[in-house]
């Protein structure tokens, strides 16, 4: 199943092409006008916010976790997009790594299996005042063993343990370590991130070389910018020479960027669709879906019919009034108007994501630069997910 936005994007695309035009420092405009396609679908734009930082910015960049939050509660404050721009501007500026983010696809492996079962377990002290659960993760820890901290961690998730339990335990087993006193407390909870929040602990308490930005200093977007935004959701479609209206045009004045190709390293959902162009020429169904398009349909009286994938409308007036207003009419677009969603993208290798959104070039596979800094083989299923 895929969703299809407020210009008819697949938001799982959309969500990948704006990380890798973050990571990659490209046209800030480009970022800009991802995330409003997002925001504007009405989608938990705050969720993919927390994701994007946890998974490569939290680690070196822990300062702009209060940031973050400020921006937030400033929107709340205001509902004006412009504060989340703030955050997509100083994300755009600021240097991430892909420790967490790797980490995180590791646990998301299926049939991910551990490298050490621990039946016997150290004559320690210290660890018999801890519940014996806790053993097989903080000796994971202990001993640096990647893949088994991100299997026990995962027992420790299945099993509904309180996150916050969990996070204390390391604090307090690992207390003695020198970088103890780097880490913040659990100050606050950010709402479906614990299990990132965790990760990103244990690779502040393990890995020496880590160099922290603890500046404060943050980038204002251009105020142009900003109202070019808001203008794209908001502006008009041109009127023919007669005056009448062009929706089936919207797509052709407000589709800016294409899809980027490069995410194909990723379990895209149009690589398990035979016919995925002609699935997206039934664009109404699909875009039913997002927070958006679900509201237009309703307020049509408009009915979702999963059996034939159809949007069944009470009666002709209200069909003809949807289209009035939302005929986008996907298949009647040109090729290069379609061609900014349903270009071809083709299957790619996990190292190709990492060389492409790191700028690195390597022809040689065995000796592929991933930038992170454990020393750690890979499962070998291996794959980029996408969070369900």
């Amino acid at each position: 199943m895929f969703k299809l936005t407020r210009f008819l994007y697949n938001e799982e695309e959309v969500k990948l092409t704006l990380i890798s035009s973050m990571l990659r420092k490209i046209n800030i405009m480009e970022c800009y006008y991802w995330f409003s396609e997002l925001y504007y679908s009405k989608l938990d734009v705050f969720d993919i916010i927390w994701e994007i930082y946890f998974n490569y910015y939290a680690l070196i960049n822990p300062k702009l976790e209060y940031y973050i939050t400020k921006k937030i509660n400033e929107y709340i404050e205001k509902n004006d997009i412009a504060p989340l721009l703030y955050i997509i501007r100083n994300m755009h500026s600021l240097k991430h790594d892909s420790n967490v983010f790797l980490l995180y696809q590791i646990s998301l492996c299926d049939d991910l299996c551990q490298e050490h079962i621990y039946t016997k377990f150290p004559k320690s002290r210290r660890l018999k005042t801890y519940n014996k659960e806790y053993y097989p993760l903080l000796l994971s820890i202990h001993n640096s063993n990647w893949i088994d901290i991100c299997y026990y961690l995962n027992k420790l998730f299945d099993k509904k343990i309180n996150s916050i339990d969990i996070y204390e335990t390391i604090v307090s087993y690992f207390s003695h370590e020198n970088k103890i006193h780097l880490l913040d407390l659990w100050k606050r909870k950010i709402d479906k991130h614990d299990f990132h929040y965790i990760l990103r602990f244990i690779c502040n308490l393990k890995i020496d070389n880590i160099t922290l930005n603890h500046k404060n200093v943050y980038i204002s977007p251009q105020k142009e910018d900003i109202d070019e935004i808001k203008d794209i959701e908001c502006g008009d479609i041109p009127l023919t020479n007669k005056g009448n209206t062009q929706i089936y045009k919207t797509l052709y004045y407000k589709r800016l960027f294409r899809i980027d190709e490069n995410i194909g390293a990723f379990n895209l959902s149009r690589f398990n669709i035979p016919n995925y162009k002609i699935e997206n020429y039934n664009w109404e169904y699909y875009a039913s879906f997002v927070p958006l398009w679900r509201e237009r349909i309703i307020s049509f009286n408009g009915k979702i019919d999963h059996n034939i994938k159809r949007i069944i409308f009470d009666d002709d007036i209200s069909l003809e009034n949807f289209y009035d207003i939302y005929g986008y009419e996907l298949d009647e677009q040109s090729k290069e108007v379609q061609a900014f969603s349903l270009l071809e993208i083709k299957k790619k290798d996990y190292t190709d994501w990492f060389c492409y959104v790191n700028s690195k070039t390597n022809n040689n596979k065995d000796e592929i630069f991933i930038d992170c800094d454990f020393d750690c083989e890979l499962p070998d299923n291996f794959k980029l997910k996408i969070k369900n």
